[in-house]
Order: C-alpha cells, then structure tokens, then sequence
C-alpha cells in the first residue's frame, strides 16, 4: 500500500504545533499509535486521553490486530503505546517510530491466518469449545477463546464473550527498554465449531513465529535483542486486556485531515488524526 499523502516531515510539524495537554492530574505522559492498514488510517492520542491505561513507565505496548477475517471487511492494524515522565518523551517517541510501524504492515501473516481460519471453519449448528485439549462444551454465546503466553507452555482454552462481533486475532508484546525484557501474548476470539483447538491455534502460532518479525521495532528501540528468544523474558507487565474482546478501540476510517481537542473539565484529550487517501 503506498501511503502517497502522509510524509514524516508533516508529520512532526504538525505534532510539533500541537500541546499535548499537560495537567498536574497526570502522573506519566502517555502516547498512542494507531494505524489501520486496510483503510490508511493513522490516530494519535495523548494523555491523558489515555487515562485507563496501566502501563508502567519506560513500557511500551505494541498489539497487531487482525480482525474480520472475511473480506472485504477485515482488518489489519497496530496499537503503539508508550509511557514516560520526561518533558515531550511523548511527542519525541511518535517521532522517532512511525516510520517503523508504517512499515510494519504483517500483510503475509495476515493472509496466512485468514487461510488458517478460513480453511478450518466448520458448518454446525451449534458452537462448541475446548476448555482443554481432550475436553470441550457446548458455549451458549457461540464464541470460543484461546490465548498463549510466551512464558507458559499451555493453552488458555475457553468460551468467549457474545459482545466479540467477529474473529479477533491479537498479538500483544510489552518491551521494558531499559531493561531489555519483554513479554509477548497472543489471543484468538473465534465463532466456530472447535475453532479454539489447540492444532488450528498451533498452525497460528508456527505462522506468527516466521511472519511476524519484530526486529525493526527491537531495532528502533537500541535494543540488544536479535529474536524473541534472546530476550529476556518476565511477567511483570499488566496483563493484556483481550481474553474475550478486543483491548483496543478501533476506530473508523476518516476522510479528512483534522485535530481534535476536547476538554473534560480538568481533563483534556488530544487526538491527532490522518487520513492517507
């Protein structure tokens, strides 16, 4: 995808006109990138926009969403996010990484999964789910879930949330920078019959292992960590939120250029939105 209207030159002099809201009520600036690679869709947001978040300072969170498998309504994209306590680290931190993550589009992986899903779904009229390997129930709200953490060997198998409109598939890693650790989770949502198996999520796994490389991002960070199982690894991140839908907010395409500030009494929001078609 060519992304012929969005430059980082206007980018930063954009970002650079804009104050981010400083308020005493904020103990951590926090920034986030959201970019939808379907529909060209780039949103930035401030703190304390962020205010629910609860990542730790010096923490980034970086998702991978794929999401509404059937096209032509599915969707690829990525959530950035960054916690910090010195003057602009916000405003420098969306400068010095949206060149990677336009880049890192996972267009491979995401035909990959689609065909994984895609080609393992099977016509029933009822939905039912393992909770684990051998065992599985019949789920009233026809949505299964299964999640794997890069520490644990197991599957997280279980029913799911009725509130999931569609397959989620999520990949969630937390980076302490300073501390050259991480941690790496993955989430599927699924609508299936048995689709929260541990052989599909297995061949999900195996398609995230070789297509979905995060060197540029380790790269970006100076971090000495040339794959994901050089670093070190630890559970002292929050948990991610998706265990029955999605964390993030996904946001429709806009079709214009435009900022948004909005102010909530002693809170304020800055949203920084651009469109590349």
């Amino acid at each position: 995808m060519t992304l012929i209207n969005f430059t980082v030159q206007s980018f930063e002099e954009k970002l650079n006109k804009q104050n981010t809201g400083q308020n005493k009520d904020v103990k951590l600036c926090r920034v986030e990138l959201y970019l939808n690679y379907i529909n060209s869709y780039l949103r930035v947001t401030f703190s304390p926009g962020l205010m629910k978040s609860e990542l730790p300072n010096g923490v980034t969170q970086f998702d991978t969403i794929i999401s509404k498998v059937n096209p032509p309504t599915n969707t690829l994209s990525n959530f950035l996010e960054y916690a910090c306590s010195t003057d602009n680290c916000d405003k420098k931190f969306a400068l010095a990484h949206i060149q990677w993550l336009l880049n890192a589009q996972y267009t491979t992986l995401h035909i990959t999964v689609r065909s994984i899903l895609l080609g393992n779904a099977v016509n029933s009229s009822e939905v039912n789910c393992f909770i684990n390997d051998s065992s599985k129930v019949l789920c009233a709200d026809e949505v299964c879930a299964v999640s794997h953490d890069n520490d644990e060997t197991e599957y997280k198998q279980s029913c799911g949330n009725k509130d999931v409109e569609d397959t989620i598939l999520q990949m969630t890693t937390y980076v302490d920078i300073a501390g050259n650790k991480l941690r790496e989770e993955t989430t599927l949502i699924c609508q299936y019959n048995e689709c929260n198996s541990r052989s599909i999520f297995s061949k999900i796994l195996t398609a995230i292992k070789e297509k979905y490389d995060l060197k540029p991002m380790f790269r970006a960070f100076n971090m000495s960590i040339e794959s994901n199982e050089t670093a070190t690894k630890t559970h002292s991140f929050t948990s991610s939120k998706l265990t029955t839908s999605t964390s993030k907010n996904e946001t429709p395409p806009m079709h214009v250029i435009s900022i948004t500030y909005l102010v909530f009494g002693t809170f304020y929001l800055l949203v920084f939105l651009i469109n590349f078609s």
